[in-house]
């Protein structure tokens, strides 16, 4: 009998040292990221020596790195119920239900292991780490700072630390813990990608973009890193570099929903609208609890006037996460822009209740304030300091809309520095897109080159189209707007609304090499056919054409193509509006425009005024080379004289007066979208405080008076 324990104790023995070698075996695999091999020697260690719960801990953590968390959590669980005071699967445990989408209960088990060591950093980090993903962000920052003042050399808590900051908006703070992080681990991935977002939501693009390039260089192709390049080349207005990136992230990657969201984000900043939302549609089928896809879809619905399609696409996205605070801003301005004011003034103060000092909807309060005819108190709401921690973009909002408000109640100075500040900081945030102004003079100074009458009288004669649109052409902000609404209310017209319809037309004639705008003198009547279809496809792809009615084509900027519109519609009419020239640049430098190589000339006065001598110059050229049908008409005297005005212009277009022209502001109010600057303006009806606005100015518009005082005179302002 004595002789049997001997040898079972023996046996035992033997077997436990085999499993203590097997598991440093394990370790030292597991070390090298073997993870095959550590899992062999783990199991078979724990095949000799049963109740070892540090290898079901081991185990637990190979099977979290394998990505499968309820294996983890079971295995790592088991080992606590036989060392129940082992911090450190504790803490594992707490990792684990963390990454698999459960905070709520890895905060019970971290709060739990925190009971035996109250001040183990590691702990500590995970248990904020773990705070933030529950939204409550100021203890998760207090519970990290005192994870890293007992550990200041961790770099995981330091990134932790700047995540959690970030959602605070304390930016400035997340990227300086970032840099802190990468100071201690040069390599760390996580928070180099982390410091380049920082970056981009301070307005550093370049910085993000420069930190993305060196990093790419020793990691060529890394999915993460041509995302975060590609959001910098976008927000430095470099839309094509963004998405050749961008694409490139989701080749790498194709199964990654967030890199395709991210793919979506930058077509829709590009413009590229179809393709975003077909990615968007792709992304809530995929995944329909995808909050953010749903918010960008109904933005994007809402950018092309389909308002009945945004509003449930933005409403979905509030029901699968109601905190979600940009679908909230998202469906509030959706409404505003649509006139349905009393439902954004409800989405408006749901969204304060939740972020009352949110800057997007602080803007969107201001403006509601500034359409109930309460400037005075949207100048209060805007009085105060511009938050510190601010997007670039809002900084530029806030000031545009205070700007527009001290205009209204007579703080001209003010307002005029709020729009310098505003249009500087434009400036800065888009650099690429201030090179592209040399692209819009370019065409400019071609046109004005070829066009004479004598290179018009060698075209080659082309047959007469069998349709043609109507051209509403004018400076920007010279009431263009206005006309077309007034337009739309008559029943045998219908307007296209800022679709770059002729533009398609120019790029589809250049496509085949040759050299725009002299291509134009031998033009087959085959190209001009096929031209004109690229034209009334791009068209009818927005305004599906109504039997009995015309087409009112009404982009302000067609103005440059005017030669291409009459080559292939000769006798189209175009109604050409003009304001004071003084009242339109001052305008434009007031107004909020979506940068592209055009309006990227109205951020300063001095490069408003040069692009309207420009343009002006070269309309005068088309007039003296073209047998234009031209239909001119001053705004001034349209407010002064509404119905023989508006009389004379139907009259022109062969038209008879109809009552619906009055109603233009309950038809702007009836729309759900209306895509330009002046869509608040269009349902006030006619109003006269815009009318010589420069007068409040005078002052400040030296630059202006040098460059269009031949203008004034010529249209009959002095």
């Amino acid at each position: 009998m004595n002789r049997k324990k001997k040898r079972s104790t023996a046996e035992h023995s033997v077997r436990r040292e085999r499993a203590r070698a097997l598991t440093a075996q394990g370790v030292d695999l597991h070390g090298r990221g073997d993870l095959v091999g550590a899992e062999r020697a783990y199991r078979e260690a724990l095949r000799l020596d049963p109740a070892n719960p540090l290898l079901l801990h081991y185990l637990g953590l190979i099977a979290a790195q394998k990505g499968s968390f309820k294996e983890a959590e079971r295995l790592i669980a088991k080992a606590i119920t036989r060392e129940p005071a082992n911090v450190e699967a504790l803490r594992n445990l707490g990792k684990v239900r963390l990454t698999s989408g459960n905070p709520q209960a890895a905060e019970e088990v971290l709060r739990k292991a925190l009971q035996f060591a109250p001040d183990d950093p590691p702990t500590l980090t995970v248990l904020g780490a773990t705070l933030s993903a529950l939204g409550q962000h100021e203890p998760a920052v207090s519970t990290l700072r005192t994870a890293a003042e007992k550990a200041p050399e961790d770099p995981e808590t330091l990134n932790y630390l700047g995540v959690a900051l970030a959602s605070l908006n304390r930016h400035q703070e997340a990227r300086d813990a970032f840099l802190k992080a990468l100071k201690v681990a040069p390599g760390f991935g996580d928070a180099l990608l982390n410091l380049g977002e920082a970056h981009l939501v301070l307005g550093e693009h370049q910085a993000t973009e420069r930190l993305a390039r060196s990093a790419l260089q020793g990691a060529s192709g890394h999915p993460r890193l041509l995302d975060l390049l590609a959001r910098a080349l976008a927000a430095s207005g470099k839309p094509a570099a963004a998405l050749e990136a961008a694409r490139h992230a989701v080749a790498a990657r194709p199964e990654d929903l967030q890199l395709r969201f991210n793919l979506a984000v930058t077509l829709q900043e590009a413009g590229e609208w179809a393709e975003a939302e077909s990615l968007y549609k792709s992304l809530v089928k995929q995944k329909p609890s995808f909050a953010a896809a749903w918010a960008n879809l109904g933005a994007i619905l809402h950018k092309q006037d389909r308002v009945e399609e945004a509003l449930p696409a933005l409403r979905r996205a509030l029901e699968l996460e109601p905190q979600h605070l940009q679908a909230r801003l998202n469906l509030a301005n959706a409404l505003e822009q649509a006139s349905r004011l009393d439902e954004a003034e409800e989405q408006l103060r749901l969204g304060l209740r939740q972020a009352p000092d949110h800057p997007g909807l602080l803007i969107l309060a201001a403006k509601l304030e500034r359409r109930a005819g309460r400037p005075e108190a949207a100048v209060e709401l805007l009085s105060r300091s511009l938050p510190t921690e601010i997007s670039p973009v809002l900084r530029q909002d806030w000031l545009y809309e205070q700007g527009r408000n001290l205009d209204r109640v007579g703080l001209y100075r003010e307002a005029f520095s709020a729009f310098t500040k505003a249009n500087e900081l434009a400036a800065k945030d888009a650099p690429a897109l201030l090179e592209g102004q040399d692209l819009t003079r370019d065409m400019i100074a071609r046109n004005s080159d070829c066009f004479s009458r004598e290179w018009v009288a060698s075209w080659r004669p082309l047959a007469p189209p069998r349709e043609s649109p109507i051209f509403l052409v004018g400076f920007p902000r010279s009431g263009t707007t206005l006309l077309h609404h007034i337009l739309a209310g008559h029943s045998r017209l219908q307007v296209l609304e800022e679709v770059e319809a002729l533009d398609a037309a120019r790029r589809f004639l250049e496509a085949d090499g040759g050299s725009y705008p002299h291509l134009l003198a031998d033009l087959t009547h085959e190209d001009a056919e096929a031209a004109r279809q690229i034209y009334w496809e791009k068209a009818r792809a927005v305004l599906k054409p109504e039997p009995g009615r015309r087409m009112v084509d009404k982009l302000p900027l067609n103005l440059l193509h005017i030669g291409l519109a009459h080559r292939l519609w000769p006798q189209a009419p175009i109604i050409f509006l003009v304001r004071h020239p003084y009242d339109v640049c001052l305008s434009a430098f007031m107004q909020h425009f979506d940068i592209n190589d055009a309006m990227a000339n109205f951020l300063s006065l001095e490069e408003a005024g040069d692009l309207y001598d420009r343009v002006m110059r070269l309309f005068t050229r088309y007039e003296e080379s073209l047998p234009l049908p031209l239909l001119s008409l001053r705004y001034e005297d349209l407010l002064q004289d509404f119905e023989g005005e508006v009389g004379r212009l139907l009259e022109g277009l062969g038209l008879e007066w109809e009552e619906g022209v009055r109603n233009f502001a309950a038809t702007a109010r009836g729309r759900s979208r209306i895509n330009t600057p002046s869509y608040s303006q269009v349902t006030e009806g006619l109003y006269q405080r815009a009318v010589y606005r420069w007068e409040n100015y005078q002052e400040l518009l030296g630059p202006l008076q040098v460059r269009l005082g031949l203008w004034t005179q010529r249209f009959g302002y002095v």
